[in-house]
């Protein structure tokens, strides 16, 4: 399916989903130990916020695996930006800001960075890897979280689309992950709508072509109904989009 499909199915069920977390009796999304059986309003919305945003991101992670994904390219374009930006540097370090040759080299490596997206797609994963690692290490976020996550990016990195990243592998390991990641009391909503977005993008992915559920074992699970770009998949993101906003209203 499209990546703007599954944004709308992550879209629609962030907002369904808040509900029945706000009126749980787990203190799931609050800062101490307290029932949030009668939430306030402000609390409500923020978590309603949260949830969505963070699903709506969520449902994009398992596409991390292919390089014309909607968060590849975002990725790409960044890591992109940032490598060339370091180029430059070096050419004004270097006292070279008056070489055409220096100048000539520079734009040569930034037309080789744009012509090879994939490549990019993985130092970009790679970076992610390392700052993962780097904030486990450092005590910033839970280490078990932080390898969990690493791992995660590496086999992203490392396989084909709709492999790992659409197992019940990928899918531990990302979920996982994040909640022993993001334990600070006002994100807690997060691990929820980043978990509840990439198993519904792996739910979508069923009758588009079937999903890999016991990678590394091949066999996929699944049927070729809808098809990518395909009237279905417009309209199924649609309807979830439209969804989406009459529950909000």
């Amino acid at each position: 399916m499209l990546g703007r499909t599954h944004m709308a199915i992550g879209a629609l069920a962030g907002v369904a989903i808040t509900p029945c977390l706000l009126h749980s009796s787990l203190p799931l999304l609050t800062h101490t130990h307290f029932n949030i059986a009668k939430p306030t309003l402000p609390h409500a919305l923020e978590t309603d916020a949260l949830l969505v945003v963070s699903s709506i991101i969520g449902s994009t992670f398992p596409d991390f695996d292919e390089q014309n994904s909607l968060l590849s390219r975002k990725a790409e374009k960044l890591v992109q930006l940032l490598t060339f930006l370091a180029v430059v540097s070096v050419v004004m370090l270097l006292h070279l800001q008056t070489s055409m040759w220096a100048w000539l080299s520079a734009v040569v490596i930034g037309v080789v960075l744009i012509s090879r997206a994939n490549v990019m797609r993985k130092i970009a994963l790679g970076l992610l890897c390392a700052g993962l690692l780097t904030l486990g290490i450092t005590g910033k976020i839970d280490i078990t979280g932080a390898v969990l996550l690493a791992a995660w990016t590496v086999g992203a990195m490392l396989t084909k689309h709709r492999t790992f990243t659409h197992s019940l592998l990928g899918l531990c390991l990302f979920g996982v992950g994040v909640f022993q990641s993001i334990t600070i009391g006002s994100l807690a909503p997060l691990p929820w709508g980043l978990t509840l977005g990439y198993m519904l993008h792996m739910v979508a992915d069923v009758p588009a072509g079937g999903i890999p559920l016991l990678w590394p074992w091949k066999v996929r699970q699944g049927v070729s109904f809808v098809k990518t770009s395909g009237w279905i998949d417009h309209l199924i993101g649609a309807l979830a989009l439209v969804g989406a906003i009459a529950l909000v209203i």
